[in-house]
C-alpha cells in the first residue's frame, strides 16, 4: 500500500500527491477507502468543514440517539457488503426486525398498510376496485418505444402504465421518502432507471419484474469478496449511523483534512502537469489526479462555465425532526418501518419512521423516537422555518396520525438546506457536461450524490467503480 499522503502546505505544489478528492461525505470517503484496499493508491481527502460524514450525522443526548439524516443501508450489495466488512464494523451491524417490512400510507386521516401480498393488495382500501383491475391489465399496456419516453418524468410514466391511483397512493409517497421530491418534475429513466427498464426489458413493468426474479435477464448478481451470498433487508450500526462515516475517516487516518476548503482549482499547465488546488488561507497542493466529491453546486463554483449545466441541477430542502416520547403517549403499536403521507393528506410532514422500532438501541426502555421530515420540493418553505414552528407542526402531525399526546421529552431538529439532489428529466443532458469534461480533462472526476444515484447504497457502488476508473488512468 502506498504511503500516506502529506499534509497540504504551501510547498506541496513541488511534491504533488497522486489522488486528491475534495469532499469528505459518503461519496469521497468510500472512493479513498477502494483506492486504498483495491488499487493501493492513498489520497488526501480535502473537506471544509469541521468534520467529515455529510449528510450522515447522529446526535447523542444521554441515552437517546438521534439519526438526523440517512437512517439505514439496504443490505445483500457486494460493494456495500465488503465495505461493511473491510471496515471491520460487521460486529457492530444491526438488522431491521421483521415487524419493519410493514409501511403505512397516509390517506384520509389514517394509516392504511401497504399491502405485503396479493391478498392484501385485492383488499387495500388504497386504490378502488377499477384501479387495481388497472394494475392487473398492465402488461397488455403498450410500452414507449425503447424504454421510457425521452424526458417523460416518472408520473407520466406511472399514469401511462399503472393509472393516476396507483401513482397517488404508492408511487408518489415513495417519491417524497425517496426524494423529497415531485414524481411530475423528476424524469424516470434518471430518478428510476430500474423501472425503465423493467418496461424496456419485459414490455412492462410486472412481466420485466417476473423475468428478472427468475433470472431471464443476465447472469446472478455477483457475490462478496468472502464468496458468500449477504443476508438481504435494511441494516445500520449500534450507536448510529455515523458509525459508518468514523470509521472510513479513521480508516483514511492522517490522509483526511477537514475544515481545509479549496477555493480554487487550477488546470495543469502541461499535459503531465498536476493540478493546483488552492487552499483557503493561501495554502496550495499539487495533485496529479482530482476528484470533486460534493454537491454539484460545488464542482460549478470550483470549474466555472465548463460544467454550467450542473448548476440548474436543483435540491429539495428538508428538515429533519427527530422527538422522543414516553411509551405510553403514543397510542399506535408503531409495528412498522414508518409512514409515508400522500400529497393529499394535508400534513406538514412527508413522512415519518418508527427509529426505535426499527434500530431498539436508540432510545431507552420506556421510550420511542419518531423521526420525520418536513418541507421537500412539496413545500420548501417548511423546512426553513423557525425550529419552534417545526416541531409543532410535527407534534400535530403525529397527534393526529399515531396518536401521540403529551411533550416530548427529548427533540432534535437539523435543516438541510441543499440536501437531496432532484433527477428531472433533463438530468442526463445536465449531468453529460461531468462526462465530458473528464473526457477532455485526464486526471479530473466529478462524483456525488447528483451523479448515479442518492442513496448511500448508491454511493458506496458508484464510488468503487470511481476508485477503478481513478486507478486505471491515474498519472503518476
Amino acid at each position: 500500500m502506498a504511503s500516506a499522503p502529506p499534509s497540504p502546505s504551501a510547498s506541496d505544489s513541488a511534491a504533488p500527491v497522486d489522488v486528491a478528492i475534495v469532499g469528505a461525505g459518503i461519496s469521497g470517503l468510500a472512493t479513498a477507502f477502494w483506492l486504498r484496499r483495491d488499487h493501493g493508491i492513498s489520497p488526501i481527502v480535502l473537506e471544509g468543514a469541521p468534520s467529515a460524514g455529510g449528510l450522515i450525522e447522529t446526535a447523542t443526548e444521554s441515552d437517546f440517539i438521534f439519526d438526523r439524516g440517512p437512517q439505514s443501508i439496504l443490505a445483500g450489495d457486494p460493494d456495500v457488503e465488503d465495505l461493511v466488512r473491510g471496515l471491520g464494523l460487521e460486529a457492530t451491524r444491526i438488522y431491521a426486525p421483521p415487524a419493519t417490512r410493514n409501511r403505512f400510507i397516509v390517506r384520509d386521516g389514517k394509516l392504511v398498510p401497504l399491502p405485503l401480498g396479493p391478498v392484501q393488495f385485492l383488499r387495500t382500501p388504497l386504490l378502488t376496485a377499477g384501479a387495481k383491475a388497472r394494475f392487473f391489465g398492465e402488461p397488455f399496456v403498450p410500452r414507449g418505444p425503447r424504454t421510457a419516453r425521452p424526458g417523460e418524468s416518472v408520473g407520466s410514466f406511472v399514469r401511462r402504465r399503472l393509472g393516476p391511483e396507483f401513482l397517488d397512493s404508492f408511487v408518489g409517497p415513495f417519491v417524497s421518502g425517496i426524494y423529497a421530491g415531485d414524481p411530475d418534475r423528476l424524469g424516470v429513466a434518471s430518478a428510476f432507471p430500474r423501472l425503465a427498464a423493467l418496461e424496456a426489458r419485459g414490455g412492462s413493468l410486472t412481466v420485466g419484474a417476473v423475468r428478472k426474479l427468475l433470472g431471464w435477464d443476465g447472469p446472478p448478481a455477483r457475490l462478496p469478496a468472502n464468496g458468500q451470498p449477504a443476508r438481504r433487508g435494511l441494516f445500520s450500526f449500534r450507536g448510529g449511523m455515523a458509525a459508518l462515516p468514523r470509521a472510513l475517516a479513521a480508516d483514511a487516518g492522517a490522509a483526511l483534512r477537514t475544515g481545509v476548503r479549496v477555493a480554487a482549482l487550477r488546470e495543469p499547465s502541461t499535459p503531465e502537469g498536476p493540478f493546483g488546488l488552492e487552499l483557503a488561507g493561501g495554502a496550495e497542493l499539487a495533485a496529479r489526479n482530482v476528484v470533486l466529491a460534493g454537491r454539484a453546486d460545488e464542482s460549478v463554483e470550483l470549474l466555472g462555465d465548463a460544467v454550467a449545466p450542473l448548476a440548474t441541477i436543483p435540491y429539495a430542502p428538508v428538515a429533519v425532526v427527530a422527538l422522543a416520547y414516553r411509551r405510553q403517549d403514543v397510542a399506535h403499536a408503531l409495528d412498522g418501518f414508518g409512514f409515508l403521507a400522500r400529497a393529499d393528506a394535508g400534513l406538514a410532514v412527508l413522512g415519518c419512521l418508527f427509529s426505535t422500532t426499527l434500530w431498539a438501541d436508540r432510545a431507552p426502555a420506556g421510550h420511542v423516537i419518531l423521526t420525520c421530515y418536513v418541507g421537500g420540493v412539496r413545500a420548501p418553505q417548511r423546512a426553513t422555518a423557525d425550529e419552534a414552528d417545526l416541531i409543532a407542526w410535527v407534534r400535530e402531525d403525529l397527534a393526529a396520525t399515531l396518536g401521540v399526546a403529551g411533550e416530548p421529552v427529548r427533540a432534535h431538529v437539523r435543516r438541510i438546506r441543499l440536501a437531496i439532489a432532484q433527477y428531472e428529466p433533463e438530468h442526463a443532458a445536465r449531468i453529460a457536461s461531468a462526462a465530458a469534461l473528464e473526457r477532455a480533462r485526464p486526471g479530473l472526476f466529478l462524483t456525488g450524490a447528483w451523479r448515479d444515484g442518492v442513496g448511500v447504497r448508491d454511493r458506496i457502488g458508484r464510488s468503487r467503480e470511481l476508485a477503478a476508473r481513478v486507478a486505471s488512468t491515474t498519472r503518476r
